[in-house]
């Protein structure tokens, strides 16, 4: 059976080792960010998106891939009257807590564009 947190395992159920590799994911995410973003014409937009609370998957990937990518820069994101109530900006990105104003799961994006010449 499909678990999620609408339905969580059973008591003293363990969840596979790798189910656990936050830094495994991370990796994995990167390479994701890395590759999407290489299909981008100059110009052109992506939307980072997690349905993570953890900085290790969220604004931590932002700051690395840009500190690896001359190319990418933040994108400008709407002003706070037009984020979801209870967003958070991050220094990179916007996240959104459970059960925060907004009602949500975890949530966090970020918007990158890729510029001609570098940031």
């Amino acid at each position: 059976m499909f678990r999620n947190r609408r339905h969580p395992p059973p008591p003293g159920h363990q969840a596979p080792a790798q189910a656990n590799d936050i830094a495994g994911f991370a990796r994995t995410q990167l390479e994701i960010l890395h590759a999407a973003f290489g299909m981008l014409a100059f110009g052109g937009r992506l939307l980072y998106s997690t349905c993570s609370v953890l900085p290790a998957e969220n604004e931590e990937i932002i700051e690395r891939f840009l500190t690896r990518e001359p190319k990418a820069r933040l994108a400008p994101m709407p002003p706070g009257d037009l984020l979801p109530p209870g967003a958070q900006r991050r220094v990179a990105g916007v996240q959104l807590l459970p059960g925060a104003q907004a009602g949500t799961d975890g949530f966090y994006y970020a918007c990158l564009e890729k510029t001609a010449v570098g940031t």
